[in-house]
């Protein structure tokens, strides 16, 4: 007896194909916490976007929005993004942490806090930050030089310095 409304068994394995036999359809699969009447307002939608070229899960309360997609031709992956362009792509936005990717308990991460500056954070506080010049800080989120380091430096090795060092 099947142990569901739908229950598919196979030794063999069990294949579901979704073809609308026209390239630009979407195929998928909606899960609904709305009424019948409304199935694609609340819940989540799992399909082929054939329009794209790409495979897709949409989410949302009211209305569904995309979250993750894979592209069909090339496999970025793009979380936030419908066009992925790399391998992963994720966009949270910009401004703080939860908009990037986090770690462990979620206060330890990378992100991007304004266009073009990267920031490490970990215990929510930033730690090191890469700034659209390229200047990296450490110990501050203003770098003013190439590497801007607050704080004591500590070397086990030998430390060769070019030019001078400015004791100031």
């Amino acid at each position: 007896a099947p142990a569901s409304k739908l229950h598919l068994q196979d030794t063999n394995g069990s294949i579901i194909i979704l073809n609308s036999n026209t390239a630009n359809e979407n195929n998928g699969i909606f899960m609904t916490e709305a009424a019948a009447a409304s199935p694609y307002t609340k819940g989540a939608y799992v399909h082929y976007d054939g329009t794209n070229e790409s495979f897709k899960i949409n989410t949302g309360d009211s209305t569904l929005s995309t979250r993750f997609t894979i592209l069909r031709d090339n496999g970025n992956v793009g979380i936030g993004t419908t066009s992925p362009s790399s391998k992963l792509n994720i966009n949270g936005g910009t401004g703080s942490l939860s908009t990037g990717l986090t770690f462990g308990d979620g206060d330890t991460g990378i992100w991007e806090s304004s266009d073009d500056v990267l920031r490490f954070s970990t215990a929510s506080t930033t730690r090191a930050i890469i700034d659209s010049s390229g200047n990296v800080g450490i110990g501050t989120t203003s770098p003013a030089k190439t590497l801007d380091i607050v704080g004591e430096i500590r070397t086990s090795g030998r430390a060769t310095f070019n030019e001078y060092v400015n004791t100031s």
